[in-house]
């Protein structure tokens, strides 16, 4: 079993960094909605710290990845030119019950986001991922429990 670190711990990503070095991960990578929220935020010290952190998890000898929710975040990385060693990246479908959303609000990190819905555009999420070198890890593939299994791994 290995051990894949989200780097939450903390009051920054640095810090989570620590921790899961402590707690010996095996791989690190950046939380999603930190990574987020600092990209929505148009936060002009994210991807100096990001680039950092990465570099920091690398000197330890570890894969180092990033992690997200929306799709924006690894396009704004990508625009960056950060090359990671592997992505994270929500992916599911939108077809359950709780995730109706308005698409008009404005006070949310993207419009149509909802505190249940993780992955607001699934088939760009898939488009662009694939697009990309490195590998990614597609997770709250369930919608965090909302979609069924026999639904969600359906093979059609």
């Amino acid at each position: 079993m290995k051990f894949i670190s989200d780097c939450g711990a903390g009051n920054n990503f640095i810090e989570g960094i620590e921790v899961s070095i402590e707690d010996v991960a095996d791989a690190l990578y950046s939380h999603g909605g930190r990574s987020d929220k600092r990209v929505y935020d148009k936060d002009p010290t994210f991807f100096d710290e990001l680039v950092k952190g990465l570099e920091f998890i690398r000197s330890y000898g570890k894969p180092a990845g990033i992690g997200a929710h929306c799709i924006e975040t690894i396009q704004a990385c990508v625009e960056h030119g950060i090359k990671p060693d592997f992505w994270v990246k929500t992916l599911h479908t939108n077809d359950y019950w709780s995730a109706q959303v308005d698409l008009e609000r404005k006070d949310v990190p993207e419009p149509g986001w909802k505190d249940n819905n993780f992955c607001l555009k699934p088939q760009e999420a898939i488009d662009f991922m694939s697009s990309l070198e490195e590998p990614w890890i597609a997770f709250k593939t369930l919608a965090a429990g909302a979609i069924k299994p026999i639904s969600g791994f359906d093979k059609k």
